[in-house]
């Protein structure tokens, strides 16, 4: 349903939405693959949302009657892919008629984007080796499924140049999720800075030691 923009007074008519319109492209070119990404799928009651695609989602080229009129066939070419928070507790929750018809596949922070994303940066490595040393203490204290994403350090907008920027980092998106995490805590959350701290000088001697490696190699090299 979508509003009628067409009309002076508000009203609505049924409209192709995103979904119908790849199952229709999909239909229409079966030697290439298509796919739909749905962030955050299960924010919402996947199965009631998904009504009678998940009948669909199964038999894949077979009609489907809709209850809005017309009907639906999901093409064998069509990939949906739908993310998830490990973090949401709703996902335990999925209805299993759903879970069933999809692949699970977890995706693990990985510092080695980092890395590749902002290895340019001064201290591109201490974050990478930071997000290590933290999770590293969060598992041990809260469980795999509360670690740091490394999404948290590819904001451009923070440039990653020194110290001060990963205090950026903790107190912009570090800190308010831990806060969330300890909630009516504040020794937990205050033991928790303290891992940060703790992590961010392993980080810093990590990196110190490594250039301290490449500049013997370096010496060894012009001897040599």
């Amino acid at each position: 349903m979508r509003p009628d923009l067409e009309q002076p007074e508000l009203r609505y008519k049924l409209s192709k939405g995103p979904f119908l319109q790849i199952c229709e492209r999909a239909s229409e070119d079966p030697d290439e693959f298509f796919v739909l990404v749905i962030d955050e799928i299960n924010r919402g009651d996947p199965a009631r949302i998904f009504g009678e695609l998940l009948y669909g989602l199964e038999y894949r080229g077979q009609s489907v009657g809709l209850s809005s009129g017309g009907e639906l066939s999901v093409p064998p070419n069509l990939i949906v892919l739908g993310t998830m928070n490990s973090v949401d507790r709703s996902v335990a929750l999925v209805d299993y008629a759903l879970r069933r018809r999809f692949a699970f596949v977890r995706v693990e922070p990985d510092a080695d984007v980092i890395r590749a994303v902002r290895g340019e940066n001064p201290l591109g490595s201490v974050a990478a080796e930071l997000l290590e040393s933290f999770n590293s203490w969060i598992v041990g204290r809260l469980g795999r499924e509360h670690v740091l994403g490394h999404s948290i350090f590819l904001n451009p907008a923070i440039a990653l140049n020194d110290v001060a920027s990963l205090e950026t980092v903790w107190d912009l998106d570090v800190a308010p999720l831990l806060e969330e995490y300890f909630f009516g805590e504040p020794d937990a959350l205050a033991e928790a800075r303290g891992a940060w701290k703790s992590a961010l000088d392993v980080a810093i001697a990590a990196a110190h030691e490594a250039l301290d490696d490449d500049e013997d190699e370096f010496e060894a090299g012009k001897k040599g």
